[in-house]
């Protein structure tokens, strides 16, 4: 039986991955309902229509970055396979780092853009979701 040590996640850790799929649900489920009811959103409104725009504009951010964040994901595992492929015995290093500064300089640009990517997605939600409330409440009335 080989004994042999495994690579683990370099940048997330499962709770962080279950967060960004849960902001992704939400991001996508106000967008879609949003915009199914956009309707009945703007007939009755008759102000502030751009932070409706803008909120679209940012929760369709998220549902993007979300995307990078995955297609990225693929590129650290496979820029990991690669390093580790030259350099089998740097495993257990890799698999105790916890700074960025750490990191083989090979493999620092694909993390960089991984982590770059979830602020994105969270940062693009938080504004999303603000927007869309400035929306609803300055409509409140009408």
């Amino acid at each position: 039986m080989d004994n042999k040590p495994e690579y683990q996640n370099v940048t997330v850790s499962d709770k962080m991955e279950e967060a960004l799929q849960t902001v992704f649900k939400l991001s996508t489920g106000a967008l879609a309902l949003s915009i199914t009811f956009k309707s009945g959103l703007v007939s009755d409104a008759t102000t502030h229509l751009w932070t409706l725009a803008t909120s679209w504009i940012f929760l369709s951010l998220v549902v993007f970055s979300f995307v990078a964040n995955k297609l990225i994901d693929l590129r650290v595992k496979m820029s990991v396979q690669s390093y580790l492929k030259d350099n089998p015995a740097d495993i257990e290093r890799l698999n105790g780092l916890s700074s960025l500064h750490d990191y083989p300089s090979s493999l620092k640009k694909p993390v960089v853009a991984k982590l770059f990517c979830i602020l994105t997605l969270f940062i693009s939600f938080m504004f999303g979701v603000l927007f869309l409330l400035a929306f609803a409440l300055t409509n409140l009335n009408n």
